[in-house]
């Protein structure tokens, strides 16, 4: 067995080890979260920080046609040259191997980039996941239980802030917000939310590279995603096509996964937490605004499972009542821009969706967490725990 084949079975061996310490100790993942997953984002992170563009993103294309040679063209490549190459025997007895060094060479390469893969993956992302909750790190002895009128209440306190930011913010004549900052600009702002945050929470301090526009952001539309974490490239990746206003607290959501808070539901909430503690109502709003879906998804639940005891609930705390203005800057793409995407789109929205949904969803849980993408929606319960003492009276 030659050096190479020893390093590469060695970096495996090492990747099932972590990937087994992870699962089997939370210590060493909080320990690695905090003192050794920094590092990667103060190297790593700041040298993919240099490009303009998202270099995670290239790096998937890359992987595809990777793939694409790998499972189809090389094999094919190879196939007929091995045609040539017994037309050439049969002719002339001789018996040589036609771009046998080039093929074993690519697939060398090819189990390289997977090991590397693998590496990074269990690195910036695997490892994450089975950390304390940020409950547990920063809300010890708080509730798992609230009322329904202490949902609603807080519901409330969100459509209220929901409802004024949207009457203060700059808008044109056709009511769209004119907030005109670039995403790196944003990124900036935000930087800055989460390290007031960070006072309070030590981990969300420190550095955060500049989030990137994604080229791609028509796809991202379709798959209803609003931002992507690459852990190849430590990059946060923004879709610019979807709603602006969704953008500030998008870019704090996928912040937190760079440092080390990777569940869904914990980077909402301190998405939420750094729009809501920044200086600007712009970013204010956007906070407010990307977590009263959830809050409304959450009553209509408790409704739909028990209606008489809801009803006695919303009698003694009365559902405060969304501004037009508000309902319609809740939305996640505009119908114009959704006809130009749905028109060159190469497959349809509902297919890509579907695709995206279901990969995100096995992803989620095959890092122990049961409920999938559902995990999104745990952020409520954040909620409920951080306000708790602040709009609750607890008797």
């Amino acid at each position: 067995m030659n050096k190479s084949k020893k390093i590469m079975i060695a970096a495996v061996v090492f990747i099932a080890a972590i990937n087994a310490l992870a699962w089997t100790s939370t210590k060493f993942c909080d320990f690695y979260i905090a003192n050794i997953f920094p590092l990667w984002i103060n190297t790593y992170g700041r040298f993919s920080g240099l490009f303009a563009f998202s270099l995670g993103e290239r790096l998937i294309v890359a992987g595809i046609v990777l793939l694409v040679c790998a499972f189809f063209i090389v094999p094919i490549i190879f196939a007929i040259c091995g045609l040539i190459n017994a037309i050439v025997r049969k002719k002339t007895g001789s018996d040589k191997r036609l771009n046998k060094i080039f093929f074993k060479g690519f697939y060398m390469f090819f189990t390289l980039v997977v090991i590397v893969v693998g590496l990074l993956l269990t690195l910036n992302y695997s490892v994450l996941y089975h950390g304390s909750a940020f409950a547990d790190k920063y809300m010890q002895g708080s509730r798992e239980r609230f009322e329904d009128e202490e949902l609603i209440i807080l519901r409330n306190m969100v459509v209220e802030k929901c409802n004024e930011y949207a009457m203060i913010i700059e808008r044109d004549e056709n009511g769209d917000p004119t907030y005109e900052a670039s995403v790196e600009e944003m990124s900036e702002k935000i930087a800055e939310a989460m390290a007031k945050i960070g006072e309070e929470y030590p981990l969300l301090s420190g550095y955060y590279p500049r989030a990137k526009a994604m080229t791609f952001s028509d796809i991202m539309c379709q798959e209803h995603m609003q931002g992507y974490y690459f852990p190849f490239s430590m990059e946060s990746n923004i879709n610019v096509v979807m709603n602006r206003l969704r953008q500030p607290a998008t870019i704090a959501h996928e912040y937190a996964h760079l440092h080390g808070f990777i569940l869904e539901d914990e980077a909402n909430f301190i998405g939420y937490l750094a729009c809501v503690n920044a200086d600007d109502p712009y970013y204010k709003y956007s906070g407010y605004l990307s977590v009263l879906n959830y809050l409304s998804n959450d009553i209509y639940k408790r409704y739909r499972s028990n209606p008489n005891r809801f009803a006695d609930a919303t009698e003694a705390v009365p559902l405060l009542k969304v501004s037009d203005q508000v309902k319609r800057d809740n939305y996640f793409v505009k119908e114009e821009q959704w006809e130009r995407i749905n028109k060159k789109a190469v497959v349809d929205t509902e297919t890509v969706d579907k695709v995206s949904d279901s990969f995100t969803d096995v992803s989620i849980k095959i890092n122990g967490v049961s409920d999938g993408m559902a995990s999104y929606s745990r952020v409520v319960t954040l909620l409920l725990q951080y306000y708790d003492g602040e709009l609750f009276v607890q008797e």
